[in-house]
């Protein structure tokens, strides 16, 4: 019995954990980051995790398309049922570290005069058609 406490408090402190993260990237840096509806941080944002599964990322900066990815954060197979039970008896961290990179594009200026003239001629064309 006693030798059974002892072995159990050793699994206990030496125990290994799982050790989330991941970091989103974009290019140019400096994007604000906006994960499953929570703002998060800047680019380059590194972050913990508990929950596998897919999640929303949007990217936004001055002077560039906000950009909307849906990325999925697959669990490895040591923390899917039953070898999840074993991570308890590793006696190190398992290091999970998911790399997600974008590249922003500029934002096309839009010429309000352009689209009207071309609004125009699309007017006068399908006249001379129905006719």
């Amino acid at each position: 019995m006693k030798r059974g406490i002892i072995i159990l408090s050793l699994v206990i402190i030496f125990a290994g954990c799982a050790n989330r993260q991941m970091t989103i990237r974009s290019q140019p840096e400096g994007a604000k980051v906006i994960i499953d509806s929570q703002e998060m941080g800047v680019t380059p944002y590194t972050f913990p995790f508990t929950y596998y599964g897919t999640r929303q990322i949007i990217l936004q900066k001055e002077g560039y398309q906000t950009q909307t990815n849906m990325a999925p954060v697959k669990p490895p197979f040591i923390h899917i049922f039953p070898f999840d039970l074993l991570i308890f008896l590793i006696p190190y961290p398992i290091e999970n570290h998911y790399v997600f990179s974008y590249i922003l594009s500029p934002k096309k200026e839009i010429n309000v005069d352009d689209i009207l003239k071309h609004g125009e001629e699309l007017k006068a064309y399908l006249k001379e058609e129905l006719r």
